[in-house]
């Protein structure tokens, strides 16, 4: 099995880094390949943008989509705007998509016009597993 990962970050010393550095190496430990799509200049990531300009969100959703081409599952690791990055690759390549969402910055950005719209959106469509 073949999963994108889309998170702002896998710098371990952050707490989203940490969240996504596990979460891949627990993947990896089972055998799965991975591919990730963040905003860092690591090695073996595929680079997309820091921020939210709609230029900016179309131009990572783009990078996005042609990363999600190879795989199977794409999980993105918070909703705004790496949610909104996944179902736009899920649309285009019919991926199951899945969302990490921690505390309140999951559902802040649903009380706004278009960003609440989209990662509702988002969110409904949406593959989910309770474990």
């Amino acid at each position: 099995m073949k999963v994108l990962i889309i998170t702002s970050t896998v710098d371990e010393r952050s707490g989203w880094g940490r969240l996504s550095g596990q979460f891949i190496a627990a993947l990896r430990g089972q055998d799965v390949e991975v591919k990730v799509c963040s905003e860092d200049h690591a090695d073996g990531v595929v680079r997309i943008a820091n921020g939210t300009s709609p230029l900016t969100l179309a131009r990572n959703a783009w990078i996005v989509m042609r990363s999600a081409r190879s795989v199977d599952v794409i999980q993105a690791m918070d909703g705004w705007p790496y949610g909104i990055y996944g179902w736009f690759a899920s649309i285009v390549t019919h991926k199951s998509l899945y969302i990490t969402g921690v505390g309140t910055y999951s559902v802040a950005p649903l009380y706004r016009r278009i960003n609440g719209w989209l990662l509702h959106r988002a969110y409904a469509s949406a593959r989910y597993s309770l474990h």
